[in-house]
């Protein structure tokens, strides 16, 4: 099951109960429900995306998996067999299936097994609830947290200092938007053990009064601590990738793409497609480094090979092209307004990244890049350019992430290049990393600039829209409401964020159907209702096409169909 936890605004997230996982023991994997031989589900308002919102039918008729016909009660009922199912909606909106497009399910699937810290507004709010946890889970060898709020640490940094009072274990805690970690002197010690000290300094975000190093540690330094933590066994990582799929299938998701894939990550979707227990599409966004050389990228073909199985597909590869604007380090290309002398940093050069998105190009990949500043954006465009043809010819869908600072020369770019425009519509709106983090970098007129949703459609980018969960809230109802509103969903509104960026319910729910469906390679299977594609579909408790934007993030999903097996709610055994 799943609660909203209401915590700082924006990074509001799904917590999930995994009360069952803490017996992994006791955990079977199961097969699928048994997929009707044939379906109808009549009265019921069928919106098949097909030309966005113009066209609705009451019935519809599933043969094998995949939609026969569509139209009215009388004539889809016609066609029931002896052993058709036959389900009545009640009148119900029933939408295609949604689409993230950018998450990390597998990763955030472990992380509620783990320290979870989001709700905690200071320093010393952090460091009570990491000494609780530590002593409540005495048998842990190695503690690891996630969620703090940057926000949280603004004002009183925490420190190894901080860390080395509760625990001689190691210890490290992340960020909520993963870009950021803390480590305790047990890391930190190990890795001066395996590489120079010089070079550790390099990578660490700051050091304390005499001298020694704080613990902070940023972007790619954060794998020198990584690199010490055993991790989960394969089969617990299995069972609470398995308890997060059904979670996704509650929102209405049927199809996502995970955007970090490590070797453990694939392992476990794939140990779930090869039973028959991954109720999603999942399409595998495999984990680049900046240094690969060719036998590296041999490999990354390999991988993406190996592990094609069922519902899974690893057909992608992910750069991480730059950092995040609260920390300084998303690259701009006009300084930051609380230091004129930084530009922010990229992970690679314009040259090195040029020559691994045409590695990759030319190994068939699709490429994902992370890029959240204006100059980072520019240069993953720039590396695109000169492969656009081929891209187009071998149909890669090339695809940029987060976007939240974009030059308006850039813009018309993602048109003319074919890069479709990957955004996470439920950042778009004034919480406390905007007003407390934002404003302060960017100054209040390029702060007036961010996310420009709106003006990547006008463009006529292709839009394809994600969570990043668990950064932020998996639900795309809430999103949705975000990208329409600009303002907060639960709380108390303020003036809405750029409001002239605002998206339509049509530019929205397309980003989430036909434009997921297209940047994951499904748009001739699935993404819209039409005869002969998958029946993937969603039924609601409400008409989002009829309510006010404001009141579509309280939409529920009552049912979750995946090529006509409902996967949520499964039923009882």
């Amino acid at each position: 099951m799943i609660r909203q936890t209401k915590l700082l605004p924006r990074h509001s997230f799904l917590t999930l109960t995994f009360s069952s996982l803490l017996l992994v023991g006791s955990i079977t994997f199961s097969a699928l429900p048994a997929q009707a031989k044939d379906l109808i589900i009549h009265n019921a308002r069928i919106v098949t995306m097909e030309d966005h919102l113009q066209t609705s039918y009451q019935a519809m008729s599933v043969v094998d998996g995949r939609i026969e016909k569509l139209g009215s009660d009388a004539e889809i009922l016609a066609l029931k067999k002896k052993k058709t199912k036959v389900i009545d909606c009640h009148g119900k909106l029933v939408l295609p299936g949604l689409h993230d497009s950018h998450t990390h399910l597998a990763e955030g699937a472990l992380e509620m097994t783990q320290l979870r810290l989001n709700d905690c507004r200071n320093l010393a709010e952090i460091i009570e609830k990491t000494k609780d946890y530590i002593k409540t889970h005495a048998e842990l060898k190695e503690i690891v947290g996630h969620g703090i709020a940057l926000p949280a640490v603004a004002e009183a940094p925490l420190t190894c200092t901080d860390l080395d009072k509760l625990s001689t274990k190691p210890i490290l805690l992340y960020s909520e938007d993963g870009h950021s970690l803390w480590v305790n002197s047990k890391i930190l010690n190990r890795i001066d053990k395996n590489l120079l000290q010089e070079k550790i300094k390099e990578k660490l975000a700051g050091t304390l009064a005499d001298g020694s190093a704080s613990g902070n540690l940023q972007e790619e330094a954060m794998e020198l601590a990584e690199s010490f933590i055993k991790g989960p066994s394969r089969r617990h990582f299995a069972a609470v990738l398995k308890q997060a799929v059904e979670n996704a299938n509650s929102l209405g998701i049927t199809s996502i793409q995970d955007a970090h894939v490590r070797d453990n990550v694939l392992r476990a979707y794939y140990d779930l497609a090869r039973r028959k227990d991954l109720n999603l599409r999942v399409e595998a966004a495999l984990a680049t480094r900046p240094d690969m050389d060719a036998g590296d990228l041999l490999k990354l073909q390999a991988k993406s090979y190996n592990y094609t199985c069922g519902n899974l597909r690893a057909r992608s590869a992910k750069i991480f092209l730059d950092g995040v604007i609260e920390t300084g380090t998303a690259a701009l290309i006009k300084p930051y307004d609380d230091n004129q002398e930084n530009l922010g940093r990229t992970n690679l050069d314009q040259l090195k990244l040029n020559r691994l998105v045409l590695e990759l190009v030319s190994r068939h990949f699709q490429v994902h890049i992370h890029a959240i500043g204006d100059r980072a954006v520019r240069m993953a465009l720039d590396s695109f350019e000169p492969l656009s043809e081929i891209s187009k010819s071998e149909d890669l869908r090339n695809m940029i992430a987060h976007l939240e600072l974009v030059d308006e020369h850039e813009l018309p770019r993602f048109h003319k290049l074919g890069v479709i425009a990957n955004i996470q519509p439920y950042w778009a709106f004034r919480d406390p990393y905007v007003t407390k983090l934002t404003v302060p970098k960017l100054g209040q007129l390029r702060t007036e600039r961010i996310y420009p949703f709106a003006s990547l459609s006008s463009s006529g980018a292709r839009l394809a829209a994600g969570s990043d969960w668990t950064v932020s809230t998996m639900n795309p109802f809430k999103a949705m409401q975000v990208a329409m509103t600009r303002q907060a969903v639960d709380e108390t509104p303020q003036a809405p964020l750029n409001p002239k960026e605002a998206l339509t319910l049509e530019e929205i729910l397309s980003a989430y159907t036909t434009g997921g469906a297209y940047a994951n390679h499904l748009d001739k299977v699935c993404g819209t209702l039409s005869p002969g594609k998958y029946a993937d579909f969603i039924v609601l408790d409400q008409d989002i096409t009829k309510l006010p934007p404001n009141q579509i993030g309280q939409t529920k999903v009552l049912e979750t169909y995946l090529e006509g097996k409902r996967v949520f709610p499964l039923d009882s055994k």
